[in-house]
């Protein structure tokens, strides 16, 4: 069971490892937001905004799409992390067993690592099955879907929950605590970045 957890969630070994050097961090800001730009929104209209098009036009989409992948990972990773931070600093703690503290940096890359397990799984499954999906699809294929969304969050959850609970040494209480923390916001996250990048980040291309 152990192994199977550390295959699916990271081995806590592999948490403990996390510093708070700085390059790794700037490289998963770029990564989250290549994660949430690059599918469906780039993939579904990659002809309409780069094929084709005057070359001006090309020019201003593809440095809009390198600057907004920086800012929107930027966006992400914080909107997730720092408001966790500052909760979980309430959180009564013992002194960390493997004599590092949990910092804002440390977080950040546990959430980010959670992308890492995920992103294969969601990518092979949209590029397979999923983009084919649309609201005349069966109900059966709906409910599916719904399903997997669901299903991703919780195992991304986890993931972080298990992160976290590495890199901080709460109380059992609190230990259980943080999935529902982690699984509430990040739904919550998730909506308000889907909101953002559907209604106003898409309308600034051209």
């Amino acid at each position: 069971m152990k192994r199977l957890s550390d295959i699916l969630l990271f081995p806590e070994s592999l948490y403990r490892k996390v510093t708070d050097k700085k390059i790794m961090l700037y490289i998963g800001f770029i990564f989250v937001g290549i994660v949430d730009l690059a599918y469906p929104y780039l993939s579904d209209n990659f002809n309409q905004l780069f094929v084709g098009r005057p070359i001006n036009i090309q020019v201003y989409n593809i440095v809009l799409s390198c600057l907004l992948v920086i800012l929107v990972g930027i966006i992400h990773v914080a909107f997730f992390s720092l408001p966790l931070f500052d909760l979980f600093k309430i959180f009564k703690k013992e002194e960390q067993p493997s004599g590092k503290v949990a910092t804002r940096t440390r977080l950040m890359k546990v959430y980010i690592m959670s992308f890492l397990l995920i992103t294969p799984v969601d990518l092979l499954l949209y590029f397979t099955v999923f983009r084919y999906i649309n609201i005349g699809s069966s109900t059966a294929v709906l409910t599916g879907y719904v399903g997997y969304f669901y299903l991703i969050l919780v195992w991304a959850s986890a993931i972080v929950s298990r992160g976290i609970n590495t890199i901080y040494s709460f109380e059992p209480l609190y230990k259980r605590m943080v999935f529902a923390v982690v699984l509430l916001w990040d739904f919550l996250l998730g909506l308000a970045l889907s909101f953002l990048l559907n209604n106003w980040i898409v309308l600034l291309f051209k």
